[in-house]
């Protein structure tokens, strides 16, 4: 196979969320509408080098913990079905040259977000179909999940309630035990109309070296509707930027490796 891999090391557990660079479209000339230009994006040099058979990343960012060194990311035309747990499913993403998504090729509607703790819920509705959800940004270059208002009051009751934010990160600050699911307890569904993902309480918490816990979300979405890091962990994506669709499947943490290559048709939009 023609497809190079890219193996992505996770910073020091003290350090921000890993984040990743580059790896966009270059959607930045709408006479280009296959977001294939020269800019300074990785997917598109490889492609027009022939060093990559198709503009698709595969991002898979393993369990939230210090030290992991399992992150992998596929350029081109392939994926690893070993990292998939459940079912995939695909949905259009957002027009990159659409106001919402200003170049960006990673948007997709979610028609509801849920939480589900012992002894309280929440959920907010969007739509009924992806096709009229809310877009959502499934950035891996944002350490944050921002959540609505209410659906964040839950989970903050879910990890020990009254959390202090760090003025300086923006970050919550959350008692380790948190990080057990026998304490962090419940989970969040994500809904994208043709599918959802599952993301458990205790996920959502990181454990810097110094033994300080925090939790990377925010009430609210004053930055933008954003699926980060702390989301994006439990799926598997594919973003196939020549089919401008988004493919997502739970999560399995694995060291394993199956490897297949795809091409058009073998991700089709879901309904």
């Amino acid at each position: 196979m023609n497809i190079p891999f890219l193996h992505i090391v996770e910073p020091a557990a003290d350090d921000r969320p890993s984040c990743l660079p580059g790896f966009g479209l270059s959607c930045d000339d709408p006479n280009l509408p296959q977001c294939n230009g020269f800019g300074p994006y990785i997917l598109p040099q490889l492609k027009n080098a022939s060093a990559i058979n198709r503009l698709s990343l595969s991002v898979y960012l393993g369990p939230n913990k210090a030290n992991n060194t399992g992150a992998e990311f596929i350029l081109g035309g392939a994926y690893d079905k070993a990292k998939m747990g459940g079912k995939p499913f695909t949905v259009k993403m957002l027009d990159p040259f659409s106001v919402t998504a200003n170049e960006q090729p990673n948007f997709a509607n979610v028609t509801s977000i849920a939480v589900n703790i012992p002894g309280k819920h929440a959920k907010e509705t969007y739509s009924e179909t992806s096709a009229s959800g809310m877009p959502y940004i499934l950035d891996t270059g944002n350490a944050y999940w921002y959540m609505p208002p209410h659906v964040f009051d839950v989970v903050s009751a879910g990890l020990g309630g009254n959390l202090t934010q760090n003025q300086t990160t923006g970050a919550y600050a959350v008692d380790c035990k948190y990080r057990d699911p026998a304490h962090g307890k419940g989970h969040l569904t994500v809904d994208f109309g043709a599918g959802k993902i599952t993301v458990p309480m205790h996920q959502l918490v990181d454990e810097p070296v110094d033994g300080r816990c925090v939790a990377y979300i925010g009430r609210g979405v004053n930055e933008g509707p954003n699926l980060g890091l702390p989301f994006l962990r439990s799926a598997y994506l594919v973003y196939d930027q020549e089919a401008f669709t988004i493919t997502m499947a739970q999560v399995r943490y694995t060291d394993k490796r199956d490897v297949r290559e795809y091409c058009d048709g073998t991700f089709v939009v879901s309904t």
